[in-house]
């Protein structure tokens, strides 16, 4: 082991008692008490575990520590748990022309790394254009999809070249949504175009459960 890793070892046994202060995304471990070999405690999140080892955020800063030096209570704590790593999620655009019909060729090409075990998430695409004959601005097209694992999805488009007649590419926007409805990840290739994802026409987006106490209201 690394001399680094050894002292981040003796620091983190060292502390009786640390508050740890953080905002614990989904599916993330909460800030527990946890015990050493030798019966001293210290409060951390556990961030993520290996072969013999764990490492543990005190303070913003991830401490590896060897099994080993946990109570036993805390090993078996440790075997059986499974750590869900946060959802990225990654969009980027990629055009190129298409000089057979004429058109420019846009791509949404949306990566989603880390999605939960049976979930399913809900996307949400909106195509901005400009009408050329008036210059008017608005929803091209929408494109729904459910995605169910990890995987790199393409969204197409094409728009006309032609100088008077067609729609010209003004934009896209983007939003993936829970299974309970909410929104957990948004995309736009300019803030104002997030208007019309509420004006989009969705017919299969999940829509968020209201609580029984709001429904007696």
């Amino acid at each position: 082991m690394s001399y680094r890793w050894m002292i981040s070892e003796r620091v983190l046994l060292s502390i009786l008692v640390v508050v740890l202060t953080s905002i614990s995304l989904p599916g993330e471990e909460k800030s527990r008490v946890w015990t050493s070999s030798d019966g001293r405690t210290l409060t951390g999140v556990l961030k993520e575990k290996g072969d013999g080892w764990v490492k543990i955020e005190i303070k913003r800063k991830i401490h590896q520590v060897k099994l080993e030096k946990l109570s036993k209570k805390d090993r078996e704590y440790i075997k059986n748990l499974v750590i869900y790593k946060p959802l990225e999620v990654k969009v980027r655009l990629e055009s190129y022309k298409d000089s057979g019909l004429d058109k420019d060729i846009k791509t949404v090409i949306l990566e989603l790394t880390n999605v939960p075990k049976e979930t399913e998430y809900y996307c949400l695409l909106v195509w901005i254009s400009a009408l050329k004959s008036s210059g008017t601005i608005g929803i091209k097209s929408v494109v729904e999809s459910f995605l169910n694992s990890d995987c790199v999805e393409k969204y197409e488009a094409g728009f006309y070249n032609n100088r008077k007649v067609g729609e010209a590419y003004r934009g896209y926007a983007l939003r993936l949504f829970d299974p309970e409805g909410k929104i957990v990840a948004e995309r736009v290739s300019s803030n104002a175009y997030t208007k019309y994802l509420d004006q989009a026409r969705a017919r299969f987006k999940p829509e968020p459960k209201i609580p029984k106490e709001e429904k007696k209201k």
